[in-house]
């Protein structure tokens, strides 16, 4: 993974697999996880390692972003648009696909 330099959104690093990481605001109230689509059956493949972290990096015990994304990608053929937002003990999710490259992302915030 390669770091970059901070700022009000900064993107912690970006992994040779095309995953990118960020987070938003210091103290971080938002992480970022941007994960290619372009082979929908790999997304959570290419996700998993850093679905533990997410918790952490927001100093919260809520797991509803993996969650959430895990069961969003469950039933995801790749062909249609990903939209999902779950709100739990005051951390929101959001999972959302599209772009060119395709990309689904995940947004947690606190």
């Amino acid at each position: 993974m390669k770091f970059e330099s901070a700022g009000p959104h900064h993107t912690l690093g970006n992994a040779p697999n095309g995953v990118q990481l960020d987070l938003v605001g210091v103290p971080t109230d938002e992480v970022v996880l941007s994960v290619p689509a372009s082979e929908a059956g790999r997304v959570e493949e290419l996700a998993s390692p850093y679905l533990p972290y997410l918790e952490r990096l927001l100093v919260t015990s809520s797991v509803v972003g993996p969650e959430l994304l895990l069961e969003s990608l469950a039933t995801w053929d790749g062909t249609t648009p990903l939209k999902a937002t779950r709100v739990v003990g005051g951390i929101s999710a959001q999972v959302t696909s599209g772009g060119e490259p395709p990309y689904v992302v995940l947004v947690v915030h606190r």
